[in-house]
Protein backbone atom coordinates (compact mmCIF):
# COMPACT_ATOMS: atom_id res chain seq x y z
CA UNK A 1 0.00 0.00 0.00
CA UNK A 2 1.38 3.41 -1.04
CA UNK A 3 0.29 6.23 1.29
CA UNK A 4 0.80 9.99 1.41
CA UNK A 5 -0.30 11.83 4.55
CA UNK A 6 -0.58 15.39 5.83
CA UNK A 7 -2.37 17.03 8.73
CA UNK A 8 -2.95 20.48 10.16
CA UNK A 9 -3.99 21.84 13.56
CA UNK A 10 -4.60 25.53 14.12
CA UNK A 11 -6.88 28.05 15.78
CA UNK A 12 -8.54 31.35 15.05
CA UNK A 13 -10.26 34.02 17.14
CA UNK A 14 -13.11 35.81 15.38
CA UNK A 15 -14.97 38.98 16.36
CA UNK A 16 -18.38 37.36 15.86
CA UNK A 17 -20.80 35.34 17.97
CA UNK A 18 -20.49 31.57 18.28
CA UNK A 19 -23.68 30.75 16.36
CA UNK A 20 -22.64 32.74 13.28
CA UNK A 21 -19.11 31.29 13.31
CA UNK A 22 -20.33 27.73 13.79
CA UNK A 23 -22.84 28.00 10.94
CA UNK A 24 -20.09 29.23 8.64
CA UNK A 25 -17.65 26.40 9.37
CA UNK A 26 -20.41 23.79 9.35
CA UNK A 27 -21.06 24.36 5.63
CA UNK A 28 -18.11 23.39 3.36
CA UNK A 29 -19.71 25.32 0.50
CA UNK A 30 -18.49 28.46 2.29
CA UNK A 31 -14.89 27.34 1.89
CA UNK A 32 -14.73 27.68 -1.90
CA UNK A 33 -12.84 30.83 -2.79
CA UNK A 34 -11.31 31.06 0.68
CA UNK A 35 -9.32 27.80 0.79
CA UNK A 36 -6.56 27.72 -1.86
CA UNK A 37 -6.71 24.60 -4.00
CA UNK A 38 -10.34 23.85 -3.15
CA UNK A 39 -11.90 24.21 -6.59
CA UNK A 40 -15.46 23.17 -5.75
CA UNK A 41 -17.71 21.30 -3.33
CA UNK A 42 -20.67 19.28 -4.57
CA UNK A 43 -23.47 17.84 -2.48
CA UNK A 44 -24.70 14.32 -3.26
CA UNK A 45 -27.63 12.15 -2.12
CA UNK A 46 -27.25 10.66 1.34
CA UNK A 47 -25.54 13.71 2.82
CA UNK A 48 -22.23 13.07 1.06
CA UNK A 49 -20.22 16.10 -0.08
CA UNK A 50 -17.40 15.78 -2.58
CA UNK A 51 -14.46 18.18 -2.29
CA UNK A 52 -12.33 18.72 -5.39
CA UNK A 53 -8.82 19.75 -4.31
CA UNK A 54 -5.84 20.54 -6.48
CA UNK A 55 -2.32 20.56 -5.04
CA UNK A 56 0.97 21.40 -6.74
CA UNK A 57 3.69 18.86 -5.91
CA UNK A 58 7.32 19.28 -7.08
CA UNK A 59 8.39 16.96 -9.93
CA UNK A 60 4.90 15.44 -10.20
CA UNK A 61 3.11 18.74 -10.81
CA UNK A 62 -0.60 19.28 -10.14
CA UNK A 63 -2.56 16.58 -8.34
CA UNK A 64 -6.31 16.94 -8.67
CA UNK A 65 -8.26 14.66 -6.33
CA UNK A 66 -11.84 14.22 -5.16
CA UNK A 67 -12.59 13.60 -1.48
CA UNK A 68 -16.01 12.20 -0.55
CA UNK A 69 -16.94 13.15 3.02
CA UNK A 70 -19.96 12.88 5.30
CA UNK A 71 -20.79 14.71 8.52
CA UNK A 72 -19.98 12.61 11.57
CA UNK A 73 -20.55 15.20 14.32
CA UNK A 74 -22.98 18.11 14.34
CA UNK A 75 -22.90 19.40 17.91
CA UNK A 76 -23.47 22.94 19.13
CA UNK A 77 -19.77 23.45 19.82
CA UNK A 78 -18.14 20.84 17.59
CA UNK A 79 -18.56 19.68 14.01
CA UNK A 80 -16.74 16.99 12.08
CA UNK A 81 -16.62 15.67 8.53
CA UNK A 82 -14.99 12.34 7.76
CA UNK A 83 -14.53 9.98 4.79
CA UNK A 84 -17.71 8.63 3.22
CA UNK A 85 -18.46 5.04 4.20
CA UNK A 86 -17.39 3.55 0.86
CA UNK A 87 -14.33 5.81 0.38
CA UNK A 88 -11.03 3.90 0.43
CA UNK A 89 -8.53 5.94 -1.59
CA UNK A 90 -8.87 9.65 -0.86
CA UNK A 91 -9.45 10.18 2.87
CA UNK A 92 -10.16 13.59 4.37
CA UNK A 93 -11.14 14.39 7.93
CA UNK A 94 -12.05 17.91 9.02
CA UNK A 95 -13.10 18.97 12.53
CA UNK A 96 -13.81 22.31 14.18
CA UNK A 97 -14.47 23.13 17.84
CA UNK A 98 -15.88 26.44 19.08
CA UNK A 99 -15.52 28.30 22.36
CA UNK A 100 -17.60 31.32 23.31
CA UNK A 101 -15.38 34.23 24.39
CA UNK A 102 -17.98 36.94 24.91
CA UNK A 103 -18.29 38.98 21.72
CA UNK A 104 -15.61 36.80 20.13
CA UNK A 105 -15.37 33.11 19.28
CA UNK A 106 -12.32 30.88 19.46
CA UNK A 107 -12.16 28.27 16.68
CA UNK A 108 -9.86 25.21 16.74
CA UNK A 109 -9.43 23.47 13.39
CA UNK A 110 -7.95 20.06 12.61
CA UNK A 111 -7.64 18.53 9.15
CA UNK A 112 -6.08 15.27 8.00
CA UNK A 113 -5.53 14.19 4.41
CA UNK A 114 -4.40 10.77 3.22
CA UNK A 115 -4.06 9.33 -0.28
CA UNK A 116 -3.97 5.53 -0.51
CA UNK A 117 -3.12 3.45 -3.55
CA UNK A 118 -2.33 -0.23 -3.98
CA UNK A 119 0.61 0.80 -6.12
CA UNK A 120 2.46 4.12 -6.36
CA UNK A 121 1.98 4.36 -10.13
CA UNK A 122 -1.80 4.58 -9.59
CA UNK A 123 -1.16 8.03 -8.15
CA UNK A 124 1.53 9.08 -10.63
CA UNK A 125 4.14 7.35 -12.75
CA UNK A 126 6.91 9.09 -10.76
CA UNK A 127 5.35 8.63 -7.30
CA UNK A 128 7.30 5.43 -6.57
CA UNK A 129 10.59 7.07 -7.59
CA UNK A 130 10.01 10.11 -5.34
CA UNK A 131 8.79 8.02 -2.42
CA UNK A 132 6.13 8.31 0.27
CA UNK A 133 8.25 10.34 2.68
CA UNK A 134 9.15 13.12 0.28
CA UNK A 135 5.67 13.34 -1.20
CA UNK A 136 4.13 13.44 2.28
CA UNK A 137 6.55 16.21 3.28
CA UNK A 138 5.64 18.28 0.22
CA UNK A 139 1.93 17.69 0.71
CA UNK A 140 2.31 18.70 4.37
CA UNK A 141 3.73 22.07 3.28
CA UNK A 142 0.84 22.60 0.86
CA UNK A 143 -1.82 21.61 3.39
CA UNK A 144 -0.33 23.86 6.08
CA UNK A 145 -0.16 26.83 3.71
CA UNK A 146 -3.67 26.12 2.41
CA UNK A 147 -5.23 25.94 5.89
CA UNK A 148 -3.39 28.98 7.26
CA UNK A 149 -4.60 31.05 4.33
CA UNK A 150 -8.10 29.63 4.74
CA UNK A 151 -8.30 30.52 8.44
CA UNK A 152 -7.07 34.05 7.77
CA UNK A 153 -9.54 34.56 4.89
CA UNK A 154 -12.42 32.96 6.83
CA UNK A 155 -11.80 35.21 9.82
CA UNK A 156 -11.80 38.32 7.64
CA UNK A 157 -14.98 37.23 5.85
CA UNK A 158 -16.79 36.48 9.11
CA UNK A 159 -15.80 39.77 10.72
CA UNK A 160 -16.87 41.67 7.59
CA UNK A 161 -20.28 39.99 7.67
CA UNK A 162 -20.53 40.61 11.41
CA UNK A 163 -19.85 44.33 10.91
CA UNK A 164 -22.48 44.53 8.18
CA UNK A 165 -25.04 42.84 10.45
CA UNK A 166 -24.18 45.18 13.33
CA UNK A 167 -24.57 48.22 11.06
CA UNK A 168 -27.99 46.99 9.93
CA UNK A 169 -29.06 46.37 13.54
CA UNK A 170 -27.85 49.81 14.64
CA UNK A 171 -29.60 51.45 11.69
CA UNK A 172 -32.83 49.68 12.62
CA UNK A 173 -32.45 50.75 16.25
CA UNK A 174 -31.80 54.35 15.17
CA UNK A 175 -34.96 54.28 13.07
CA UNK A 176 -36.96 52.90 16.00
CA UNK A 177 -35.55 55.55 18.35
CA UNK A 178 -36.34 58.28 15.85
CA UNK A 179 -39.88 56.94 15.43
CA UNK A 180 -40.33 56.77 19.20
CA UNK A 181 -38.98 60.29 19.55
CA UNK A 182 -41.41 61.49 16.91
CA UNK A 183 -44.30 59.79 18.69
CA UNK A 184 -43.19 61.26 22.02
CA UNK A 185 -42.99 64.73 20.44
CA UNK A 186 -46.51 64.38 19.03
CA UNK A 187 -47.79 63.16 22.39
CA UNK A 188 -46.13 66.09 24.19
CA UNK A 189 -47.53 68.55 21.65
CA UNK A 190 -51.01 67.12 22.11
CA UNK A 191 -50.72 67.47 25.89
CA UNK A 192 -49.59 71.08 25.53
CA UNK A 193 -52.47 71.88 23.18
CA UNK A 194 -54.89 70.26 25.62
CA UNK A 195 -53.40 72.24 28.51
CA UNK A 196 -53.75 75.52 26.57
CA UNK A 197 -57.32 74.64 25.66
CA UNK A 198 -58.14 73.83 29.30
CA UNK A 199 -56.73 77.16 30.51
CA UNK A 200 -58.60 79.06 27.79
CA UNK A 201 -61.81 77.22 28.60
CA UNK A 202 -61.46 78.02 32.30
CA UNK A 203 -60.90 81.70 31.51
CA UNK A 204 -63.94 81.70 29.24
CA UNK A 205 -66.12 80.14 31.94
CA UNK A 206 -64.92 82.66 34.51
CA UNK A 207 -65.78 85.55 32.18
CA UNK A 208 -69.21 84.08 31.48
CA UNK A 209 -69.86 83.72 35.22
CA UNK A 210 -69.00 87.36 35.80
CA UNK A 211 -71.47 88.35 33.06
CA UNK A 212 -74.22 86.14 34.50
CA UNK A 213 -73.98 87.72 37.94
CA UNK A 214 -73.17 91.31 36.92
CA UNK A 215 -74.87 94.09 39.06
CA UNK A 216 -77.74 96.08 37.43
CA UNK A 217 -78.03 99.86 37.79
CA UNK A 218 -81.49 101.53 37.81
CA UNK A 219 -81.67 105.33 37.82
CA UNK A 220 -77.95 105.43 38.54
CA UNK A 221 -78.28 103.09 41.52
CA UNK A 222 -76.94 99.54 41.70
CA UNK A 223 -79.52 96.88 42.46
CA UNK A 224 -76.84 94.30 43.38
CA UNK A 225 -75.86 91.12 41.61
CA UNK A 226 -78.72 89.76 39.60
CA UNK A 227 -78.91 87.08 36.95
CA UNK A 228 -78.90 88.61 33.49
CA UNK A 229 -78.49 87.04 30.05
CA UNK A 230 -74.86 86.67 29.14
CA UNK A 231 -73.62 88.10 25.91
CA UNK A 232 -72.46 85.27 23.58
Amino acid sequence: MFRIRAEFVGELEVAANLERVRNFFANPLNFVGLMPGLEKVNGEPGGVMRWQIRAEVPVIGGINQLFAVRQTDDGAQRIEWGPAIDERKNLLKYAAAFEDAGRRTLVRIAQRVELRREQAKELHTLAGFIGESRLSSEMQKRVTSMMQTFLRSAGQALERVNREVEIKVLSKLDAQVEDLSRQTHIHTLARNVYAIYSVANQQHNSFATLQLFAPIEINGKSTGSQLVPSAH
